[in-house]
């Protein structure tokens, strides 16, 4: 069966996950630790999570109309 994975590549942030919602990878620059606030960082990785929630919604959407339930 073919693994669905849903990405975000903001730059700073990358974030992949699978269709279950389980983060396989999560890439920051260097700089984002040292760069952000904590609560910056914690906007960014919000911001990298909705989008991961769109395009997942957008697909679901797409295959089997309706929306998903989270």
């Amino acid at each position: 069966a073919d693994t669905v994975t849903y990405s975000v590549d903001l730059g700073d942030v990358r974030a992949v996950v699978n269709s279950d919602g389980r983060l396989l990878e999560l890439t920051l620059h260097p700089d984002v630790m040292t760069g952000y606030a904590p609560s910056e960082l914690a906007d960014r990785l919000n911001l990298a999570i909705a989008a991961l929630r769109e395009e997942a919604e957008a697909e679901n959407q797409a295959r089997y109309g309706g929306h998903l339930q989270w």
